[in-house]
């Protein structure tokens, strides 16, 4: 086995526990609580847990999905989280072989994966992540020395959800998403922030019309943008850095 495919496998590891923090953070943010002090607890029994019951994906199957001490269902979020923190470290180990942009990357999509929970479960994008977040891909771009790509790319990424903003007086979109946007294109940069806006318009367009045709919502119902614009971000990122040949992207 070479060395980039233990870095995988490595990789995906860290990550499963990384998820398991990412489902803190996003909690404790949308309480306005510490990241760092206090103990996990259980939100629906408020019980300490133990070692033993933050083992990621073990402790919930060992526990058959509940609490061990209220015996109330645990939500599937966690699990989720963790495999899909696991998938993201792996695939970033896997298009990036050095440590220094494979530690940047893994930094700002670690803090974009804890906002698209934020905003999946209240449709909310707390200051203190974003601002953390934005610090983040700053030092990327710093690290990465595209200044101009990541310029303008910035100011693509900021420019319709204010646009949005504005005409919807806040009803369609938040100043989260401005902040959001503007994150994502440094993060990308100038063209391909265009990729991105098209990518996330055209996913949240195919669910929330699905959404309609099954009944799950209604036409007037809100649904985050913040969660596709985070995921096509990841994918087009990660088809600017494939290795070999990157995909090709439309602009």
């Amino acid at each position: 086995m070479g060395y980039s495919e233990r870095m995988v496998i490595v990789w995906s590891l860290f990550g499963l526990f990384i998820g398991s923090f990412a489902n803190v953070v996003a909690g404790r943010s949308l309480n306005g609580e510490s990241f760092w002090q206090g103990r996990s607890y259980c939100p629906r029994c408020k019980k300490n847990l133990r070692w033993f019951e933050l083992l990621p994906i073990v402790s919930f199957a060992l526990q058959r999905g509940r609490c061990r001490q209220c015996h109330k269902p645990i939500s599937w979020r966690y699990p989720l989280a963790e495999l899909g923190y696991a998938a993201l470290f792996g695939l970033l180990a896997y298009v990036t072989p050095t440590w220094q942009p494979l530690a940047a990357a893994t930094i700002v999509f670690s803090l974009l994966g804890a906002l698209l929970l934020t905003d999946l479960e209240a449709m909310l994008l707390p200051d203190v992540l974003l601002k953390t977040s934005a610090v983040a891909a700053a030092l990327m771009v710093l690290a990465s020395q595209q200044y101009a790509a990541s310029l303008l790319g910035l100011l693509a990424g900021a420019a319709l959800p204010a646009v949005l903003v504005f005409v919807t007086r806040g009803r369609g979109m938040g100043d989260g998403d401005i902040w959001l946007g503007g994150m994502a294109g440094l993060v990308v940069g100038w063209p391909a922030m265009v990729d991105v806006l098209l990518l996330a318009c055209i996913a949240g367009g195919i669910v929330g019309i699905m959404l309609i045709v099954g009944k799950k919502t209604k036409a007037n119902t809100a649904v985050p943008f913040g969660p596709f614009l985070i995921l096509a971000t990841l994918a087009v990122w990660l088809m600017m850095h494939w290795p070999g040949q990157p995909i090709q992207l439309l602009f």
